[in-house]
């Protein structure tokens, strides 16, 4: 008794594991939301008041993009807003991303990217009280995609560090690590 359930869980795990190799060679499409958490740090030249000069950060978008067994590519927005001290900011985040994808199995996939776009609109309110630059952006991005089984839904734990020149006043860069979750339905 003790082996077939054994071999039950055994083949449980692997029947869920390997849902959806069927449709390895199929191109899709998609649409999802994200939010993210973390900081920005406006002032990276001077490297000794960095890390106590930060904002704390959420970042709200959505995004569509295509699907390929190896490799995805989205177009992303993003509304950022942040506080530090008695001040608040927000800025837009326009970026075309990316990414290669390892194949473990095709539940879990964890993966690599980059993009590249634009930093624009946004203010400061409070003590700085100042308009925000319209600047190119870059973005590096790691983490790990999980297939909700039986469904189109993918669902994106991931890591991403988002880089402005020049994006803040008096010529400040922008450097935002964050922890994102993205929620994505293929079509």
């Amino acid at each position: 008794m003790k082996n077939k359930t054994k071999f039950l869980i055994l083949y449980s795990l692997l029947f869920v594991l390997c849902e959806g190799v069927a449709r390895a060679d199929v191109i899709d499409f998609y649409v999802g939301g994200v939010a993210g958490a973390g900081a920005v740090y406006s002032n990276i030249s001077n490297s000794s008041d960095s890390l106590k000069n930060h904002f704390s950060t959420m970042s709200y978008g959505g995004m569509f993009g295509i699907d390929i067994p190896v490799i995805r590519a989205e177009a992303e927005y993003n509304y950022l807003t942040g506080t530090r001290g008695g001040n608040t900011f927000n800025k837009n985040i326009g970026m075309l991303n990316g990414y290669i994808k390892f194949l473990p199995t095709p539940i879990i996939k964890p993966y690599i990217g980059a993009g590249i776009g634009v930093a624009f609109g946004g203010k400061i309110s409070g003590a700085l009280n100042a308009n925000l630059k319209s600047d190119a952006a870059y973005a590096g991005m790691i983490g790990v995609q999980v297939k909700i089984p039986a469904t189109s839904i993918f669902v994106d734990v991931e890591g991403r560090v988002l880089y402005a020149p020049n994006a803040f006043p008096g010529n400040t860069n922008m450097l935002m690590p964050e922890a994102r979750v993205k929620l994505r339905y293929l079509f």
